[in-house]
């Protein structure tokens, strides 16, 4: 039955409550803020702003888009045996587990550790670890952090996650004592090849704070601002971060580099360097028509046949890049760009020629000797002869006597000048600037001119000599050295640096087909003392000049005395250039150009030529015993594609895309009598499946994928330290363990 006293009633307590938990409330408000100081500094205890967020580096890729270096984490692992609390009973609680916890497991944790670290007996961890334990009953300030292993070593993701499973190690970290240090650092895919070149990033903390610097080298220092990316910024309250701005992460630069072309000129030059016991040497590639350096290579001795590519300093190397770092009088090479500058200048022409004496003739009071491969008697020298036996005295009747009669030693600097040879080309920041003497300002006109003739009074670097000599191998375009040709964000070209031509027809038609003539007679020519024999090849046509220099007082060889740069700069195949290659030789002992550096070129022409010829298929089938080859699993498409090319009939499970920008991707299958191509859906944000992939399609899938991968081993990948299937953290890091 309806009660309006009732409900009255009830409303009324109802009221009462909701006014006393108001006042409640109030009066909690009001005691809060009179201890408004307190709150603060707990607040401040708890959050933490402007935390930064790490932007990921970018990688840089090879000129077919292999990685070449990415970004890789190491971990340092140290142990606290002491534990602090202000609690102090609940200190010794813990301490008190802790000692007993240690003390019971040591033996069985360094017979653990000596499993997965090797380097040290199971006997030598024990040892070492209880020689940290002892640290903490004496209160020794090395307690807090103590190395796990006897010398302090990073560790792969691998390591840690399996050292992490360990006994005493597995407990938590008020227990185990556990503590671990991210070691960033940029992982070398191909070891220290080009590594003068591409550089080095380096995590660094300035000895006034923790503050973490990166210093750079190469590449990594030129494209420094687009590959480190911009930091977030996040606040912390307890151990959660959330996020304010997100970090960009850094875009990856591919270069023009080419690995196996890389590799041919190192392994020649090394070779060499061995043989010739040089203190240094340095080998440049470049691609004719489009002026792309494939590859560039530093070598420098640090021991007795120890030969390594290195950008730290060192006795023998004062430069991060002998190659784009170093100037130096380039000698008898550079009696081609002479010759150049007084064929345009119309000073001489094809055809021309002048007498030698027994190799000798006075110049301006002084007498000049041919060294190399003087001929007796009354020589005429036409310019080919000239080239071929690097004839001092010949360079000087044809530049020097034909600029001194018309009182023109200047206008020899000018067209040098107008060559681009003096030019910095700004490849990586430590490239210097070639230096040409200003013949107006010198007290002797004539004889600096005289030396310039034939490489001398002027100082030059490897990639200036190269460009000019490609200018001759096009036909007379001077093409700009390029060696990144694009910024990529994930699978997208963001920029792209194009081929670029600095000066069309530096030379005229005329005078590059007399250098070229000229060239190819210096390796191929009829004379016994042509200077360029060991670089003839009966596999490819080369032509190039040989070069010796003798330089003294140069940075940390003025201890050393005198030295001799061995130089040889030529292009392949001679009748249709595709490749332009510069060999030069740091050496105190003794030989020449031709005998040193010319037989260098001779092999690296030889085998890029090779590499690139290719054989009817036909060659290769076996018709009486025929056999279905075996694939990888990884890129579908290209893999029909050759199978294709082969008469190899493939069955698809599974569309199979044809087009290359968008291949498919799956497994591979070889039965008895058919191939099965079975396409798998790779589903965006979601971390591939490389299990069975070569490192190539792995590191091509994962870096599409979003995530930073590096490498251990080589074959097949056999796992990845991120499962198949989990959703993808962009920029995070997975190793990919390959074997055979």
């Amino acid at each position: 039955m309806f009660d309006p006293q009732n409900i009255t009633r009830r409303f009324n307590i109802v009221l009462c409550l909701i006014l006393l938990s108001g006042i409640i409330i109030a009066a909690k408000v009001v005691f809060i803020m009179l201890q408004k100081d307190f709150w603060n500094e707990v607040a401040s205890f708890q959050v933490r702003t402007n935390i930064p967020i790490a932007a990921a580096r970018g990688n840089i890729l090879s000129d077919n888009g292999e990685l070449l270096v990415c970004n890789h984490v190491k971990y340092n692992l140290f142990i606290d045996f002491d534990y602090t609390d202000n609690n102090k009973e609940a200190e010794k609680r813990v301490l008190a587990k802790k000692d007993t916890i240690w003390s019971n497991n040591v033996k069985k944790l360094s017979t653990e550790l000596a499993k997965i670290i090797p380097q040290w007996s199971a006997a030598e961890h024990e040892k070492h670890l209880r020689a940290g334990m002892a640290l903490q009953k004496n209160r020794q300030p090395q307690r807090r952090e103590y190395p796990l292993f006897p010398r302090n070593i990073a560790l792969s993701y691998g390591q840690y996650k399996q050292i992490k499973q360990l006994t005493i190690l597995s407990k938590p970290a008020a227990y185990s004592g556990l503590k671990i240090k991210e070691v960033k650092e940029r992982k070398k895919l191909f070891g220290s090849l080009a590594i003068a070149t591409l550089g080095d990033a380096k995590e660094s903390e300035t000895e006034s704070s923790n503050k973490k610097l990166w210093t750079t080298y190469g590449l990594e220092k030129k494209y420094d601002d687009i590959l480190k990316g911009k930091d977030g910024v996040g606040n912390r309250i307890k151990s959660r971060t959330t996020v304010e701005r997100e970090p960009i992460h850094g875009k990856d630069i591919q270069t023009t580099l080419n690995t196996e072309m890389q590799d041919i000129c190192e392994q020649a030059l090394h070779r060499k360097l061995i043989d010739h016991k040089g203190l240094a040497g340095w080998v440049i590639l470049m691609e004719v028509k489009s002026g792309d350096i494939k590859a560039i290579v530093n070598l420098t001795k640090v021991g007795d046949g120890v030969y390594i590519e290195t950008y730290e300093p060192t006795e023998n190397n004062i430069t991060e890049n002998h190659a784009l770092g170093r100037r130096m009088e380039p000698g008898s090479i550079f009696k081609t760009v002479a010759l150049a500058a007084a064929l345009e200048d119309g000073k001489i022409k094809e055809g021309d020629s002048v007498l030698t004496y027994d190799g000798e003739h006075k110049f301006y009071g002084k007498k000049l000797k041919d060294s190399v491969t003087p001929l007796k008697g009354q020589v005429k020298y036409g310019l080919n002869d000239v080239l071929m036996h690097s004839s001092n005295v010949g360079m000087v009747q044809f530049v020097t006597d034909r600029y001194v009669e018309d009182n023109e030693h200047g206008r020899f600097v000018e067209t040098l000048k107008r060559f681009g040879m003096d030019e910095n080309y700004k490849l990586i920041a430590s490239e210097v600037t070639p230096s040409i003497t200003n013949i107006e300002k010198t007290p002797a006109k004539s004889l600096t001119l005289t030396t310039m003739s034939y490489g001398y009074s002027v100082a030059m670097t490897a990639i200036n000599m190269l460009t000019f000599y490609n200018t001759i191998a096009n036909g007379g375009d001077q093409m700009a050295p390029r060696l990144v040709k694009a910024i990529v964000d994930g699978r997208e070209v963001v920029e792209t640096f194009p081929t670029k031509v600095l000066r069309r027809n530096m030379l005229s038609k005329k005078t590059v087909k007399t250098l070229n003539a000229a060239l190819v007679s210096v390796v191929n020519g009829h004379s016994e003392k042509r200077t360029g024999k060991n670089a003839q090849s009966d596999k490819v046509l080369i032509a190039g000049k040989t070069g010796t220099a003798e330089v003294s007082g140069v940075g940390g060889y003025q201890k050393q005395g005198k030295f001799n740069l061995y130089s040889f700069c030529g292009f392949f195949p001679a009748d249709k250039p595709e490749y332009t290659c510069i060999v030069q030789v740091l050496s105190h002992n003794p030989g020449g150009g031709g005998s040193v550096s010319a037989p260098v070129l001779k092999e690296i022409a030889e085998k890029i030529s090779a590499k690139e010829s290719i054989l009817p298929i036909e060659s290769a089938i076996d018709t009486l015993h025929p056999m279905l080859p075996t694939a990888k699993r990884g890129n579908l498409t290209a893999a029909d594609y050759l199978f294709n090319r082969i008469d190899i009939r493939t069955k698809e499970n599974g569309e199979v895309s044809n087009s290359p920008e968008e291949p498919s991707w799956g497994t591979i299958e070889t039965n008895e009598n058919e191939i099965v191509l079975s396409s798998v859906e790779l589903k965006e944000n979601i971390v591939p499946n490389v299990v069975g992939m070569g490192a190539k399609d792995a590191l091509f899938l994962m870096r599409k994928a979003g995530l930073k991968s590096s490498i251990s081993g080589h074959g097949r990948v056999v796992s990845q330290s991120i499962r198949a299937g989990e959703n993808v953290i962009k920029g995070s890091y997975v190793l990919l363990t390959l074997k055979p």
